[in-house]
């Protein structure tokens, strides 16, 4: 999971006084949802016990997320959730919006691989870290390192599959950004399978995170609306074994297919295709 803004895109027109209002009105309720989800998922963290395979807090996390979306009055289409249900391993999700995290968590318990920046967001942060969430500072090789060895070990430790942006940024869309190769080569290490879910939201410009925006751009666009908004979720089976040659060209290859995105025409030298 990465908060680093998309390329510029086209933004929506600016509301109208009625959509700006229940803007407000959003925007009250999402605050009020994240403090009182705060509170909950710290206090669950105190509480003993697995059920379901799941920690309490992870499973307050789970209507924290469902709460935060229906603030938002964005409304969550799953399709293929028994696949994402029953699950173990690693999630592998397309990222085209900040909303994707909510959507994912609002089907079921996860614990992410998020930058390092998650931590120190306001009620996000310590919510994310009671989750057990991984985190990555970019550019630093040893947390690179520590981050590759906690999702093997995160894996091999909980039935809670652990959850990544293999794009390593969140994409204009509306195919998916080159996969990264390292999330492929940790879960080929960790023996695990990955599961590949591919995100879209519409109206797609309104949840875009635009270069030299705060996070409060988006989360305004989305909440002074009154058209609705539509997350989807969408889990490909099979599960995917990220140890078989060119794992991550099959990856994006079927979560492009996921999202209606043709592959671009590529050329041919010598019967080779550069990795």
């Amino acid at each position: 999971m990465d908060l680093s803004p998309a390329p510029p895109a086209p933004c929506p027109p600016r509301p109208s006084v009625a959509a700006a209002v229940l803007g407000v009105l959003r925007v009250a309720a999402v605050g009020a949802v994240l403090v009182v989800g705060a509170v909950a998922v710290l206090a669950a963290a105190c509480l003993p016990g697995r059920p379901g395979g799941a920690a309490p807090s992870e499973w307050a996390a789970v209507g924290v997320a469902r709460a935060l979306l229906g603030a938002m009055g964005v409304r969550l289409r799953v399709e293929g959730g028994a696949a994402l249900q029953a699950h173990r391993g690693f999630v592998f999700f397309s990222h085209p919006s900040f909303l994707d995290p909510l959507a994912l968590l609002a089907v079921r318990p996860l614990r992410f691989l998020a930058a390092a920046g998650v931590r120190r967001l306001p009620l996000v942060g310590p919510m994310a870290t009671a989750l057990g969430t991984l985190y990555l500072d970019r550019g630093r090789g040893e947390s690179r390192e520590r981050a590759r060895a906690a999702l093997r070990e995160a894996v091999a430790s909980s039935p809670v599959p652990v959850a990544l942006a293999p794009e390593g940024r969140t994409s204009p869309g509306p195919g998916v950004l080159p996969l990264r190769r390292g999330a492929f080569e940790v879960a080929a290490e960790a023996g695990a399978p990955v599961l590949l879910v591919a995100l879209s939201v519409e109206p797609r410009n309104r949840t875009l995170w635009r270069e030299g925006e705060w996070l409060t751009a988006p989360l305004w666009r989305v909440c002074a609306r009154r058209g609705p908004l539509v997350a989807t979720v969408r889990a490909l089976r099979p599960a995917l074994d990220a140890g078989r040659p060119g794992a991550a060209a099959e990856a994006e290859r079927r979560l492009n297919a996921a999202l209606g995105v043709r592959p671009a025409p590529t050329a041919r030298s010598g019967g080779a295709v550069a990795a």
